[in-house]
């Protein structure tokens, strides 16, 4: 009994040192949202711009983003035109922070019930007992081989939100 109750409280502490190790020292927030570990995703339209702040000073880098530095401790950073995974790099000394911003293809690219050969079949025109929850997404990120495995927190990747339809790349799903 000893044995099993020691065994748990390694456990927790394990879990616990886990879970410390994955969160910053400092705040972020994005769109006035809390972004509570140090790996967190985005998913946003092309052309869409995310304020991006901290309660301290920070450094931002984005490869192939739009990068506006506003202050020691707020960004813009614009979503490109073309969708796809991208990331900035949030850091404070030795701290660091990966956001990835998913830019998410229009629905409007969407012909009939398919989106590039991937079957995403119709929303009714309107939302079941007015309920927001069955409102229609404006895009869905697009799956590849390449970013099938991307993890999205440090606990869940894209994988694991995948639809068992059968076919190849590309994929779309929206995760909210």
């Amino acid at each position: 009994m000893v044995r099993i109750a020691s065994t748990l409280m390694l456990l927790v502490a394990l879990s616990s040192a886990a879970l410390a190790k994955n969160k910053l020292s400092f705040h972020v927030l994005v769109n006035g949202e809390e972004v509570p570990y140090s790996l967190f995703s985005f998913f946003v339209m092309p052309g869409e711009v995310l304020d991006v702040s901290a309660n301290t000073d920070f450094e931002l880098q984005g490869n192939d983003l739009s990068v506006i530095n506003i202050s020691v401790m707020a960004y813009k950073v614009e979503a490109p035109a073309k969708p796809g995974a991208y990331s900035v790099a949030i850091s404070k000394g030795e701290e660091r922070m990966v956001l990835n911003i998913l830019v998410l293809t229009p629905m409007s690219n969407k012909k009939g019930e398919y989106l590039n050969g991937y079957r995403i079949g119709n929303y009714p025109a309107r939302m079941l007992n007015n309920d927001p929850i069955y409102e229609r997404p404006k895009g869905l990120f697009e799956v590849t081989e390449a970013t099938a495995n991307l993890q999205l927190t440090p606990h869940f990747n894209i994988s694991q939100f995948l639809c068992k339809q059968a076919g190849g790349y590309p994929k779309y799903l929206i995760v909210r």
